[in-house]
């Protein structure tokens, strides 16, 4: 057990971890079942492994560096083992936090993005209400893009909406 374990606290050592990467980890070097769980045990009493603090980090980094939204980094939280109180008391620190502001930067890069390519490098001339069918597509086709862009990052679809109408009225008048 002492190689497994000394593997382990190395492992630990080198990023935040929760309990279940590393029961991951030991079941992918092949412990032994009965070891994993004395391994587990002593990880956690020697500080190696702690939930709360596992948390926090993951939280401060998807939020501050990944740009997550909060709905994307709970559920990944719960994804692994995380218990509801210690996601909100990692989470409470954020909740406050505005994500509209981080939302409109990514929507802006991808409509950028979407713009350079020949399918919609005329969405801003595009009349919403007009009678031209494909015109239309192409305004919906790209809409959707964006919304699937910011709901698969986390964020709510009805801000999502909102900022996405805001850029195209904004992208209308330049």
């Amino acid at each position: 057990m002492s190689d497994f374990l000394l593997r382990a606290q190395n492992y630990c050592a080198k990023a935040e971890r929760c309990r279940q990467d590393v029961v991951r980890r030991l079941w992918v070097w092949k412990v032994p079942q009965e070891e994993r769980g004395q391994i587990i045990t002593s990880l956690e009493n020697d500080g190696f492994i702690d939930e709360n603090r596992y948390a926090n980090a993951f939280v401060h980094d998807k939020v501050e560096l990944s740009g997550w939204g909060m709905r994307k980094i709970k559920n990944t939280l719960i994804s692994k083992g995380i218990s509801n109180d210690t996601i909100e008391n990692a989470m409470s620190r954020y909740e406050q936090h505005d994500d509209t502001d981080k939302l409109v930067k990514q929507l802006d890069s991808k409509a950028g993005q979407l713009l350079r390519t020949a399918r919609f490098a005329r969405v801003c001339a595009i009349d919403p209400d007009g009678d031209d069918y494909e015109a239309r597509k192409v305004l919906y086709d790209f809409r959707n893009r964006l919304l699937r862009f910011a709901v698969a990052r986390g964020f709510d679809v009805s801000v999502a909406s909102q900022v996405i109408e805001q850029l195209l009225n904004d992208l209308r008048t330049k």
